[in-house]
């Protein structure tokens, strides 16, 4: 199981998305697509496989809803902490100069806003399969495992931050604040035991694309 989710979640994305950069060097539609379409199909795969899990917690979620809403805002407000002064202490391991392709949308056509929205939509399902390949599969099967448990969560945090390569100009030593936020969303879940935690406060942090999206498409007709 450790090694299969891995080479899907880590390798296998890594490869998918390098190989649809050589396929689609220019075009920044046909890439948003393919991309989202790698992380639809696992995320229903997870739906499914794990339904048992997402099923158990989420019912354990609104039993203690009070205590778990005040753990995501909690979680929320540390990681945004985290990760801005992170990036800031860190910024400058970002290349400034790059020679991978860029995908930049038109946000003033009605195309590239909707393709902007799918992106959102995409980023909230990622942060379910993330959370699933990293923190559950990666990490919390071993809570139980002593000194293995503080093993793999600085692993799954590492590859984490790791497959965000391409977020940073292609460089992975660039990914050490997502590697941080990983840290601290494994933490959250070892702490409440819970996985909708860590998958929530995922998607309220990755919504920012979508929230943007939206903004953009009720202002296009003034632009």
């Amino acid at each position: 199981m450790f090694f299969k989710n891995y080479f899907i979640n880590f390798v296998g994305l890594l490869i998918f998305l390098t190989v649809i950069r050589w396929l689609v060097p220019t075009n920044p539609f046909l890439f948003t697509f393919l991309a989202g379409a790698w992380f639809i199909v696992i995320f229903f795969f997870d739906l499914h496989h794990f339904k048992a899990l997402l099923s158990t917690d989420w019912q354990s979620f609104k039993a203690a809803k009070g205590k778990m809403i005040v753990s995501i805002i909690c979680l929320m407000l540390i990681l945004e902490v985290a990760v801005i002064w992170s990036s800031q202490a860190f910024r400058f391991l970002v290349p400034t100069a790059t020679s991978l392709n860029t995908y930049p949308l038109p946000t003033n056509t009605l195309a590239g806003v909707l393709t902007s929205i799918f992106s959102g939509v995409v980023n909230l399902m990622v942060a379910l399969v993330e959370e699933i390949a990293y923190r559950y599969v990666g990490m919390f099967r071993y809570r139980k495992a002593g000194i293995w448990l503080i093993i793999m969560l600085l692993l799954s945090s590492i590859l984490f931050g790791f497959s965000h390569f391409y977020n940073f100009n292609g460089s992975f030593i660039a990914t050490v604040p997502y590697m941080l936020a990983g840290l601290i969303l494994g933490l959250a879940y070892l702490l409440t035991r819970n996985i909708w935690v860590p998958i929530i406060g995922h998607m309220l942090f990755n919504s920012i694309g979508l929230i943007s999206g939206l903004i953009l498409l009720v202002l296009l007709p003034f632009m």
